[in-house]
């Protein structure tokens, strides 16, 4: 099968007829498989999308590189003569014939999706001690959390850190209590004691972390009260 080589643009607001580039495909290979071709020859610019998200329309224009600026800049401005983007499936030997007029060339042009902004990078900035009722008391464990995130968040948290215990528990089925006291001689006593009335509401699972602890947690304190469902 014939080995076509094929002219291609990247629609970009920076891209002008200098950046036009060639592949080389067999023409009998699909959009498809340009798509792919398209993607390893520009690996960096398109490192992060996927080859079958690229858009490729096809056009013929003026083999001149005057006129050939003029018209990448309405096309930039406008989307001037791009008509619908081509069918993944379709035959390169059926978009690209012989049968150009004068000094015309084959173009394809590429529209790529903005990338996906991605999300912040969490850092944790928040240690709190927990206990799980009805455990030793040296068991307290830390976990690390941020600020930003919700009672929720921290149940998932809290069961990752702890999956033997919890194993066999969904982390919604978590119920968290806030709960201060040092961790001094007297919290075993505190706590072999504790009753329901000595706790404060449970923790909703929307509720943001910054709204329920004093910032930073303090320091060599018990914070949170671990039960499932209702102690």
């Amino acid at each position: 099968m014939e080995l076509l080589t094929i002219q291609c643009w990247v629609h970009d607001a920076d891209s002008d007829a200098g950046r036009i580039f060639p592949v080389e495909i067999s023409a009998g290979k699909t959009v498809g498989d340009l798509k792919d071709v398209i993607k390893n020859k520009k690996s960096v610019d398109f490192r992060d999308i996927d080859a079958e998200a690229l858009d490729l329309y096809h056009i013929t224009l003026p083999d001149d590189d005057q006129r050939l600026e003029v018209e990448l800049d309405q096309i930039k401005t406008s989307s001037h003569n791009l008509k619908s983007r081509l069918n993944p499936r379709a035959r390169l030997s059926n978009l690209f014939k012989p049968d150009l007029v004068g000094d015309e060339m084959h173009l394809i042009i590429i529209k790529a999706p903005t990338s996906p902004t991605k999300p912040p990078v969490t850092v944790p900035d928040m240690v709190l001690n927990c206990w799980v009722r009805g455990q030793q008391i040296d068991r307290i464990f830390r976990v690390e959390t941020s600020t930003t995130k919700t009672v929720g968040d921290l149940r998932e948290v809290i069961k990752n850190k702890t999956p033997v215990d919890f194993r066999d528990v969904d982390a919604h089925h978590l119920t968290l209590y806030k709960f201060i006291r040092p961790c001094d001689d007297s919290l075993e006593n505190t706590l072999r004691d504790l009753t329901i009335s000595q706790l404060e509401k449970p923790l909703l699972a929307v509720h943001t972390l910054s709204t329920v602890f004093e910032l930073p947690p303090v320091e060599g304190c018990l914070h949170l009260i671990v039960g499932m469902w209702h102690l």
